[in-house]
């Protein structure tokens, strides 16, 4: 996996933004304990960075004359399955600065080689094994992105006489071309036309910053990058130089810092001294943007290049750490901090990590760097250094195209690592670049180029090395993060030359940094990436001016509350010193709060007393301002303060103000308005339309035994079915509802469960006569009950009345046998395998001989039809017609009766489909109507 270079040239257009991407993973988990060492595809073969214990750490260093063998003496268990072939320590140890070193825990950081045919996945687990190894993590290639020089039919052109004085500050012929130093909104491009493409004020504001300082020589900013080419006109006076190492003998380490012949730094990569030989120019037009010599009658003018001036300008030191393997770059770090540096400048990234998370040894390189940079031996501030501590400023990344891919929001690093600046880019016309990568991760937002959508000239022009490959120019224009990264890299060095010196830290530093912000809502220029550009736009200028204690004025606040959110309404307000208020802090509570209360207050949005900050940069005093706090509990009375803020913590009175959250929960809009009827032959189904009148999520289920109830749900509508599983008469059904505010309350919904209607309802009879001389009747009782459908019911009976008739169950049949002339009711209840219940009563006629009113057909049996039904008619149903319909009343046979001998009459159904059916017998005695099941 490479390290990328975060720039580009126009000629590479998508093609080389695309290179930005590699692989990220072909993950290798390897067993670790309770950890795992993750490899990427990408991983370097034959090589390891591994961590080790103090007390193997001090075996290892009483062997370091043994580089070739000692790890194989020491990992006895890995050195034969791996190939051990070389252990060399990561970080220089020894010198002026070893206890300090010591004590950040560089002297644990190895690096193994083993033989590269041993997968390294392997390779890390066997090393996992090894006694006094704490980690274990793979190494990966920092390559250089593919890159084409800008085309050669665009050269650069001199300053047309009219431009060339007008209004700048320094006579450097190309400082015209430089808009992101001062952009009044006219722009010559490439051929020399004068256009008026740009939007004034979209640049770092340098020219009134100039009035204060142009940087001064104690302050060193490293280029941890490509090699600088230090030999270039505008560079060569504005280079650091080992003052020891020029003036002493070659081949020699004369300073004794573990590095021969470092002048103007050194190079990592290929650990040598010459960094100005390096092909790739990277370097030098990042160290051009920092400090190119201005006002000296050559090419451009860098951000803190000097006036011109003997003793003005900052020093720039040349830490190459990017070569064609891998390179030290844990190295570059701890060098800039132990010769001098105080800002270390990256505009690269570490291969893609799938945890989104440091390299561990490049972590302790950069925590090396902010904590010693500027520092003695002991950790103090050196007497001649101008800042306690150092500032890591990176540059966010090129990946910003693929907006709507996983990549656009990773985190790069070092950018995302908390302690480090992110920079992401904007252009000439006040919009972000539209590679530049964004996310809430971003510090700040600095000029890095973009022509191909915000005018033609709109990228960064500075130094790079003549070469027969570019026609010898030495000034060429290029876009990316990494344009934009050194920009603020020397906004701080400009901080520095004037604020620093005695008791000044990197903190103060990075708290001017970071809120010297451009006079323009960046949130409002970028409204689809509010929030993931940084605080707003760095200004040199206002980095450096000072505080004059005026706190911002008071402001009114509303309130309005809604559901589970408030509005806050307020109007920007005035600061004396500083224009408007910076932010404005927003304090809220369940409960009543005063002033004393603040510092209970956390930035999270449960606690007792939370507060979240609002930027207002860019936003005119008097404008109203709004915002909105959401997530909150409804129907309860929520109390506010609004705090002006300035960028350097003065605050100005709190306003204070309350209002109540109210929540509207779903409702049914057909609500039944009668008791709903629900009886044991089929399910009574309801069919609910729900209304969320603040068009909130939410779930509904069914309120406690949910036996008897199904629910089902089609977005806003609701299907409740009701079985009669419960006793005779009322009941109620509740549905509960929640929405995702939290909001809940129970519908209930009332019904009565019934006894089985008449024929006309269910279709099925629940009267049945018999005589006294009849043979027992048979009812299947199946159709009679809606229980769970696939489930084993059995049934008991009562009969309410005795001496009338006597009845039995055989499985599903209720077998009814006439004892005496009367009417009873038999009670027969079902179970299924749940144990719900279902009651249904039949009405049973036995009477002594036929009368008018008696039916003439006795019955019909088997009660599950196969091939034939009998019907047992009486004497005086002779000549009878039997008609089949379907239960829709399509009729589906008709046949005339031949009742035998004793008068029962055969009908074939063998023809009809399984199912239930309505049978007829009409006779001029009259019509028998009764209900038939067909199985297969």
């Amino acid at each position: 996996m490479s390290k990328h270079i975060l720039y580009s040239c126009l000629a590479t257009t998508l093609l080389a933004c695309a290179s930005c991407t590699d692989t990220l993973l072909s993950e290798q988990p390897v067993p670790q304990g309770e950890e795992q060492v993750l490899i990427g595809e990408d991983a370097i073969p034959g090589v390891l960075n591994i961590e080790v214990t103090e007390e193997l750490a001090d075996r290892l260093e009483a062997m370091a004359d043994q580089p070739a063998t000692r790890a194989a003496a020491v990992f006895t268990r890995a050195a034969d399955a791996i190939g051990t072939e070389r252990l060399e320590q990561v970080f220089h140890i020894g010198g002026r600065f070893e206890a300090r070193q010591r004590k950040a825990g560089l002297h644990l950081c190895y690096r193994i080689r083993f033989d590269k045919t041993v997968p390294v996945a392997e390779a890390a687990a066997q090393l996992k094994k090894e006694d006094g190894i704490r980690m274990v993590e793979a190494v990966y290639p920092r390559k250089q992105e593919e890159e084409a020089t800008w085309p050669q039919s665009l050269p650069i052109q001199p300053a047309p006489a009219t431009r060339a004085t007008k209004n700048l500050p320094f006579n450097d012929p190309l400082l015209y071309q430089q808009w992101a130093l001062h952009n009044d909104g006219t722009v010559v491009d490439y051929t020399g036309k004068v256009l008026k493409d740009f939007e004034p004020g979209a640049d770092v504001n340098a020219f009134e910053a100039w009035k204060i300082t142009t940087g001064t020589p104690n302050v060193i900013v490293a280029v941890l990058d490509h090699g600088v080419y230090w030999k270039h006109e505008d560079l060569i006076d504005a280079m650091w130089v080992n003052e020891a190492e020029l003036n002493g003998q070659p081949g020699v380490d004369d300073d004794g810092n573990g590095y021969v012949d470092d002048v103007y730094g050194y190079n990592f990569a290929e650990d040598k001294p010459d960094v100005e030989s390096d092909s790739n120019d990277h370097g030098t037009h990042c160290a051009g943007i920092i400090g190119a010599r201005a006002n000296n009658g050559k090419g451009i003018a860098g951000i803190a290049g000097g006036n011109g001036q003997p003793g003005t300008g900052v020093r720039i030191m040349s830490c190459q750490n990017i070569g064609d393997e891998w390179s030290d770059n844990e190295k570059s770090f701890e060098y800039a901090a132990d010769m001098g540096a105080v800002i270390a400048s990256c505009s690269w990234m570490d291969p893609f990590d799938p945890y989104e998370r440091l390299s561990a040894f490049t972590k302790r390189a950069v925590d090396y760097f902010i904590q010693y940079a500027g520092c003695d031996e002991n950790g103090n501030q050196r007497p001649d250094s101008p800042m306690k501590g150092g500032i890591v400023i990176a540059a966010a990344g090129n990946d910003g195209l693929y907006t709507t891919e996983p990549k656009a929001y990773l985190k790069h690093y070092p950018a995302g690592y908390d302690p480090v600046v992110a920079v992401s880019s904007f252009g000439p016309k006040r919009k972000r670049a539209w590679y530049s990568c964004f996310g809430d991760w971003i510090d700040i937002c600095a000029p890095g180029g973009d022509s191909m959508y915000q005018g033609s000239g709109g990228d960064i022009l500075s130094t790079v090395k003549p070469t027969k490959d570019n026609g010898n120019i030495a000034y060429l224009p290029k876009w990316g993060t990494s344009q934009a990264t050194p920009y603020v890299s020397g906004i701080a060095a400009l901080i520095v030359s004037a604020k620093g010196g005695p008791g000044f830290t990197n903190e103060d530093c990075k708290h001017r940094l970071l809120t010297a912000l451009r006079p323009f809502d960046i949130d409002a220029d970028n409204p689809e990436f509010a929030g993931k550009l940084g605080a707003g736009y760095i200004d040199a200028a206002l980095a450096l001016a000072d505080n004059k204690q005026k706190a911002p004025e008071k402001t009114a606040l509303t309130v309005a509350g809604t559901t589970d959110r408030v509005t806050l309404t307020w109007n920007i307000c005035k600061d004396e010193d500083d224009g408007t208020a910076a932010f404005y802090r927003i304090y809220y509570s369940k409960e009543a709060f005063t002033v004393a209360d603040f510092s209970k207050a956390r930035n999270v949005h449960d606690a007792d007393i939370s507060y979240v900050d609002v930027r207002a940069v860019g936003k005119p005093a008097g404008e109203e301002m709004k915002h909105v706090v959401t997530q909150l509990t409804s129907n309860v009375t929520w109390h506010f303060a609004i705090v002006p803020t300035d960028r350097w913590g003065l605050t100005a009175e709190p306003a204070f103000a309350e209002t109540t959250t109210t929540n509207q929960l779903p409702y049914i809009e057909n609500m039944p308005t009668d008791t709903v009827k629900v009886s044991n032959l089929k399910p009574t189904v309801l069919t609910l339309h729900v209304v969320e009148p603040e068009g909130h999520r939410w779930i509904c289920e069914i309120e406690g035994d949910d036996n008897g109830y199904s629910l089902k749900r089609d977005s806003t509508t609701l299907r409740l079915i009701i079985r009669a599983v419960r006793p005779l008469g009322k009941h109620t059904v509740g549905l509960h509802f929640r929405d995702e505010l939290g909001g809940e309350e129970t519908i209930e919904i009332p019904y009565t469960i019934v006894p089985a209607g008449d024929e006309t309802e269910s279709g099925l009879s629940t009267t049945f006569t018999i005589r006294t001389v009849d043979v027992p009747k048979g009812i299947l009782l199946q159709p009679y009950f809606s229980l769970a459908q696939g489930q084993q019911m059995t049934y008991t009976c009562e009969v309410m009345e005795t001496g009338i008739v006597k009845a039995e169950v055989f499985t599903d049949m209720l077998k009814v046998t006439p004892l005496g002339a009367g009417q009873t009711r038999v009670r027969v209840t079902a179970r299924d395998e749940r144990n719900n219940r279902q009651v249904q009563d039949f009405l049973i006629r036995v009477t002594e001989a036929a009368t008018a009113e008696e039916p003439f057909v006795y019955g019909t049996y088997p009660s599950l039809l196969h091939d034939r039904l009998y019907i047992q008619l009486s004497e005086k149903s002779r000549g009878a017609k039997a008609i089949i319909r379907t239960t829709s009343g399509r009729e589906v046979m008709r046949t005339d009766l031949q009742p035998n001998d004793e008068l029962v009459a055969p009908v074939e159904v063998s023809h009809l489909a399984p199912g239930v059916y309505k049978l007829e017998v009409v006779s001029t005695a009259g019509t028998y109507k009764q209900t038939i099941m067909k199985g297969a």
